[in-house]
């Protein structure tokens, strides 16, 4: 059992943010691209990076317990928090606020991470010039602050979290007081984030909560139509466990 639990924590959460890192500093680079010289070749290579980043993220969301949800580090909604507010997202656009580090680092969960970036690529009129202004500048910047996010997501469970979850039982670990604990903590995320898939990725854009009227703004990546994709990722991960 607790050689299980080191190949979940070190092969499928550590080994998922270990990819994350590094599709998110390949985004960086497509996003610098892009906004030195804005083509329609970069803009897609960019969503193509957009789309690298996300699978990793969405493959290890059954792992949004410890260091991605809980305070201080709290690193999951400055990564993806959904459904995208598009007025934060303008707001931002729409400003003069620096765009360097401390500047992002400032922004609320709403006006960055992958919605925003998404926004950012997909909004609809957005035209492939605006990424050489402010557009493009906010996209690279959000692109940077994914990168130090998921570093700091990566080495939470790297240097501490992991051992917390697979030494399960031994004296020095407080989380689960026994593998078994430890075991259906894990198996407990999963069905966690199943019902997630059913009740607010898939019910709420169904309109499950709206009396049948659909509600696609409440769907998880709309404006680059991978909804479906995030779930596939999703339930790739949950397989996981098992395979």
């Amino acid at each position: 059992r607790r050689r299980l639990l080191r190949s979940w924590t070190e092969e499928l959460a550590i080994g998922e943010y270990q990819a994350l890192v590094s599709a998110a500093q390949s985004l960086t680079e497509r996003a610098g691209e892009l906004a030195e010289d804005p083509t329609d070749e970069r803009l897609q290579a960019a969503k193509q990076a957009w789309r690298n980043a996300r699978g990793p993220l969405k493959r290890a969301e059954l792992f949004g317990f410890g260091p991605y949800l809980e305070e201080p580090q709290r690193y999951g909604p400055k990564l993806d928090f959904w459904p995208v507010r598009p007025e934060a997202v303008e707001l931002v656009l729409s400003g003069s606020d620096a765009l360097d580090a401390a500047g992002t680092l400032a922004l609320g969960a709403p006006s960055k991470g992958f919605p925003a970036m998404e926004y950012l690529l997909w909004a609809p009129g957005a035209v492939v010039a605006e990424f050489g202004g402010r557009r493009g500048e906010y996209l690279k910047a959000l692109a940077g602050e994914l990168v130090r996010v998921a570093e700091r997501l990566l080495e939470a469970w790297k240097t501490g979290f992991a051992l917390e979850v697979s030494e399960a039982g031994l004296d020095h670990v407080e989380l689960f007081p026994t593998l078994p604990a430890a075991l259906g903590g894990v198996i407990q995320q999963a069905a966690v984030l199943i019902e997630m898939i059913r009740g607010d990725k898939l019910g709420k854009p169904l309109g499950d909560a709206a009396g049948g009227v659909p509600q696609p703004d409440k769907c998880e990546s709309q404006y680059s139509g991978d909804a479906m994709q995030d779930i596939l990722h999703n339930l790739d991960g949950v397989g996981g466990l098992l395979f």
